[in-house]
């Protein structure tokens, strides 16, 4: 791997990609190799949110419970926080699992971290077919993975996430994400 100190990468994909899988085991890779590593993951913050016994808890399971996205003010927010409350020094390498998801959250991303002295982020699309991301989440068995939040999911992937992935170009890394955890992991270090 190249030095990677103070880099931020983004893990994006259709919901089962393997985002999750894949950026826990780039974070492994990266901490083996002497980095100080932040993982966040979007979609932990969101359930994490959604068990709070708050008004806006309880609006943000309800959510969750649709397979609904969260407006982007709430997304950003939740990961504007943490990142607050967990980033400690401009070499720490940062990985986002599932975010950012919408255009604008991706630009103020990049805003943030210029301003913060950091580099832009890198984007890795883990990329998978919807026939495997409806398979891979009815598979899981997950409370909000019903088959009509599932298609909202990916209905909204479509409108809103693609943008995303098309604004990253010449800073994306697209991984083919069907075959085996192992090989796909290959693929990522390879491209990294």
């Amino acid at each position: 791997m190249n030095d990677l100190a103070g880099s931020t990468f983004v893990f994006i994909g259709r919901p089962g990609s393997g985002k999750g899988t894949q950026s826990e085991l780039f974070v492994k890779d990266l901490e083996g190799e002497g980095y100080d590593v932040l993982r966040l993951t979007v979609g932990d913050l969101g359930r994490a949110l959604g068990a709070r016994q708050t008004l806006i808890g309880a609006w943000a399971k309800t959510m969750l419970d649709k397979g609904a996205a969260f407006p982007s003010w709430l997304a950003f927010t939740l990961l504007v926080d943490e990142l607050a409350e967990s980033l400690k020094d401009a070499k720490q390498v940062v990985v986002l699992d599932g975010a950012p998801r919408r255009l604008f959250e991706a630009k103020s991303l990049d805003e943030l971290m210029t301003d913060l002295g950091r580099p832009a982020p890198r984007a890795i699309y883990i990329d998978i077919s919807e026939e495997e991301s409806r398979t891979r989440l009815a598979a899981r068995m997950r409370g909000d993975d019903t088959p009509d939040a599932i298609e909202n999911r990916l209905s909204w992937f479509a409108t809103e996430v693609m943008p995303v992935i098309e604004y990253y170009d010449g800073r994306l890394v697209r991984i083919m994400g069907e075959g085996e955890i192992a090989t796909v992991q290959e693929s990522l270090a390879a491209s990294v």
